[in-house]
């Protein structure tokens, strides 16, 4: 995982920093409140962080405790999962969901980034790069509107 900066080729090979909004059933919302719809639900995503190899274990581990488990628990997990290990204290499931919680450096606002699985990553940038109010968004633009998003 990497801090930031433009890690957006390679959606599925590694996880990058991103963030999701989610509020209720499968709508994304922006910040202009409008709706797009997703192909997935509430339920589906909390199924996919489990189903995820790099994710399923964390959310596990939170669920069962909220106690950082010991580098020897993680030391043969991948490098995604030795990652989201080293934010334990910034991760939390939230209505079942694992979410990141993120401070924007110059609002200083926190908001909370759904931890996006691989699975469901590639719809979500094509979302992001239409725009998440239905234009094209240049890939700066993309790249800011996903970042206070998902978290991947």
């Amino acid at each position: 995982m990497n801090s930031g900066g433009s890690e957006f080729d390679e959606v599925g090979s590694e996880m990058q920093m991103c963030a999701v909004q989610i509020d209720t059933g499968s709508a994304l919302t922006a910040e202009t409140n409008s709706e797009i719809l997703l192909s997935w639900s509430w339920d589906d995503l909390k199924n996919a962080q489990k189903q995820d190899k790099d994710i399923g274990c964390i959310v596990e581990w939170i669920g069962e405790n909220s106690d950082q488990p010991t580098w020897n628990c993680v030391a043969l997990k991948s490098k995604d999962t030795k990652t989201l290990w080293h934010q334990w204290s910034r991760l939390k499931l939230r209505d079942g969901i694992l979410k990141r919680s993120f401070t924007d450096t110059e609002s200083e606002s926190v908001s909370w980034q759904i931890i996006l699985p691989k699975i469901l990553r590639m719809e979500f940038m094509q979302i992001a790069h239409s725009g998440m109010t239905g234009g094209h968004l240049g890939e700066s633009k993309m790249k800011i509107s996903v970042k206070k998003r998902a978290y991947w």
